[in-house]
C-alpha cells in the first residue's frame, strides 16, 4: 500500500489499477482518487473496474428493491391499531457460563 520510490504508485495501482478496496465498496461507491496515473493500462483498467463496480451496485439495489416489492406484497402481518396494547416477549440472553 506504500508508494514505490520509483514508479511512483502504490504495488496495487500498479497491478490492479486501484487502491485496496474493501467489500463495502460494492455499497458505498469508493472516494476519487488524486492520484496522476501516467500509464494508459492502469487509468483504462481503473475505469473498468469502476464502471463494473457501478453495474453491480446497480444490479444490486434493483434486485433488492424487487425483493422488498414481492415481500410486501405477500407479507400477512398482524395487525395493530394506534393506541392499542401489546404484549412484547423479550427473552433473557442464554447463560453459557453455567456450572452444573
Amino acid at each position: 500500500m506504500t508508494v514505490h520510490s520509483v514508479t511512483g504508485i502504490t504495488p496495487n495501482m500498479a497491478m490492479l489499477g486501484r487502491g485496496v478496496l474493501t467489500p463495502v465498496t460494492l455499497i458505498a461507491q469508493p472516494p476519487n482518487e488524486s492520484v496522476k496515473l501516467t500509464v494508459a493500462y492502469v487509468t483504462s483498467f481503473r475505469y473498468a473496474m469502476r464502471e463494473a463496480h457501478n453495474r453491480i451496485r446497480e444490479s444490486t439495489h434493483s434486485v433488492a428493491r424487487t425483493q422488498k416489492t414481492y415481500f410486501d406484497k405477500h407479507y400477512k402481518g398482524p395487525t395493530f391499531a394506534v393506541d392499542q396494547h401489546v404484549w412484547l416477549y423479550w427473552p433473557s440472553p442464554l447463560d453459557r457460563q453455567k456450572k452444573t
